[in-house]
């Protein structure tokens, strides 16, 4: 990894599906930017061809992405990650977990503290949750994911609370309408830097099992004309939910050709054809996708002590 700035910050930002993690990074990144600040974000996901990253890139903001797996267990491909965008010399680097990972504190804080740490400062990690998603039905080991998000959190936000009321106003951020950016980026910036509340306690057999109920598709397809993307996503989670799976998370970018995010509680091959058929009467036809249960989580390391 190459000299930074001391003042260089590394934000993990982590958080369930759903949760707003993207749009609550973009919006930061945007204030970050009105102060004059250089941010770059690392996005993450068990595949290529990710929504997450084209946003980022609509939104102008330098983007690296690591895929393939969690940086837990694509540790190297982050570090590499970062040391592209260190290059730019940038005042935040924010990255992005995947939705459903958890146990960040041992399997990438504490590594990078530990080989890094002379280099770039890590600051608190943040774990966003979405309250409709905590009051939600979920089957028990993906509740068991959601928990330990939450139990290693040093900065717990509530998420879109645009969409609720609510008199404790405190701890809770909204990307749609600003609210409480100011101060979560006022945190990352400042001089207090993330002291990992490890997890003493986690079965990653319960972790594997919390993964493989869920199902993810990344799917490009070319479209011969225009779609509107809020129809299509309407139909894509109406679709879904018409088939029997639980959407978790779908997300959608239609550049130069769509690309469409689907996380569901349910079969990846039902998966895939729901989505094929919804694009279909579109005109959309697909060319790559991939559509498959994440697999087993092995970290590249693991320190419960610093």
């Amino acid at each position: 990894m190459s000299e930074v700035l001391p003042r260089t910050r590394v934000a993990l930002v982590a958080g369930f599906l759903g949760a707003g993690k993207t749009t609550a990074i973009i919006a930061a990144a945007h204030t970050a930017a009105a102060r004059g600040l250089k941010t770059g974000v690392v996005t993450n996901d068990q595949a290529s061809g990710l929504v997450d990253t084209a946003s980022m890139r609509v939104a102008r903001v330098e983007v690296a992405e690591v895929a393939g797996g969690c940086f837990c267990c694509r540790f190297s491909d982050l570090v590499n990650a970062l040391d592209q965008l260190l290059a730019h010399r940038p005042d935040i680097i924010f990255c992005e977990a995947v939705g459903s990972c958890t146990d960040l504190a041992a399997t990438v804080i504490r590594p990078l503290q530990q080989f890094y740490g002379e280099l770039i400062d890590i600051a608190p990690l943040t774990v966003l949750v979405d309250r409709e998603r905590l009051l939600a039905p979920l089957p028990d080991d993906v509740r068991y994911l959601h928990g330990k998000q939450m139990e290693e959190a040093e900065l717990l936000l509530l998420s879109k609370s645009d969409l609720w009321s609510d008199e404790h106003r405190h701890s809770m951020i909204s990307a749609r309408t600003g609210e409480g950016i100011e101060a979560w980026l006022a945190q990352l910036l400042g001089e207090t830097k993330s002291s990992p509340r490890v997890l003493e306690t986690i079965d990653y057999d319960t972790y594997a099992r919390g993964e493989a109920a869920l199902s993810w598709l990344n799917a490009t397809a070319s479209c011969s004309a225009a779609v509107s993307g809020e129809r299509l996503l309407t139909d894509l989670r109406s679709a879904i939910r018409d088939a029997g799976m639980e959407p978790m998370q779908v997300k959608l970018h239609a550049g130069d050709a769509l690309t469409v995010n689907a996380r569901v509680i349910g079969d990846p091959e039902t998966l895939r054809q729901v989505v094929a058929d919804v694009l279909a009467k579109t005109g959309a036809t697909i060319v790559d996708c991939a559509s498959f249960r994440p697999a087993y989580p092995h970290p590249t390391y693991r320190m419960e002590r610093a």
